[in-house]
Formats: structure tokens, sequence, C-alpha cells
């Protein structure tokens, strides 16, 4: 059986692509301390959009789907949600700070994606975002932003 082209993930793969060059080089006018998570998410952007238009191109489905519907509840909306928490995560990062944004982007994740015992999420959200913070706060000696209201 010849594997056929994902069209749709093809364009979306080399939009996402697009989208990050466009706002890389929108970028390079911000002072390098302001664009520094910027890029580091652009970077992740490109990297996971070229392993989904390597997949589409493939002609591979999401990952481990064989059928129609298994495409279906891997593309059941959650997505838009997702997309939502991380603008709202990035909205609030200037305004409450490091620590509040990323607990409340995590937790707003996790539950979009079907954690509903609310000991697990508060658990993995706090130990994912201390992990966050040693590495970069502490090892590598970044200095967060505080936020307005912190």
């Amino acid at each position: 059986m010849v594997a056929m082209t994902n069209t749709k993930g093809v364009f979306l793969g080399t939009m996402m692509i697009l989208f990050a060059a466009v706002v890389y080089f929108l970028s390079l006018k911000m002072k390098p301390v302001d664009a520094y998570y910027i890029k580091i998410l652009l970077a992740c952007l490109v990297v996971l959009s070229g392993i989904h238009l390597f997949r589409s191109l493939a002609g591979k489905g999401a990952p481990g789907s064989q059928s129609g519907a298994d495409r279906e509840r891997f593309l059941n909306g959650k997505q838009l949600f997702l997309v939502g928490a991380i603008l709202l995560y990035v909205a609030l990062y200037h305004v409450v700070g490091f620590l509040l944004s990323t607990l409340l982007f995590l937790s707003i994740t996790t539950f979009i994606l079907g954690f509903r015992r609310w000991l697990a999420i508060v658990v993995i959200t706090a130990s994912v975002t201390g992990v966050i913070y040693y590495i970069f706060f502490v090892y590598l000696k970044l200095y967060p932003i505080t936020g307005v209201l912190q």
C-alpha cells in the first residue's frame, strides 16, 4: 500500500513554520532580553511543525491513529483550547510574572488534556513549574520577568 500525502497536514506544518519565521524577524527589532523567551518558543514551534510536516508528507496521521475515527478523536477541538491557553499564558506572563502564569497555564493544559484529579493536577503543575524555575533561574541564572503585580 502506497502512503498518501496528508495535504491538510502539509499546509498546517508549512503555515506554522512561516508564522514562526515572521515572528522571528519581528523579534529581531526587540531588545535581546525581551526576545529571548520568544525565540525559545519559536524554536520549539519550528521543531514540532517540522515533525508534523514530515509525518504528513510520509502519509502518516496523528501518532497511533489508523482510521478516520482515530483521527476524529485526535482532532476533537482540544487544539483550540490549547492555543487559547497559550495566548492567555503569554498575555499574563508580563502582568503576574513567571510563577503565577506558569502555574495557571499548566493547570489549564493538564485539565484540557484529560486529567480530572485535582490533587494530581496540583502536584504535576507545582513540580514542573519548580523544575523549570530551577533550571532557568537558579542553574542558568537567567532573570525571570517579575510582572506588574509582583
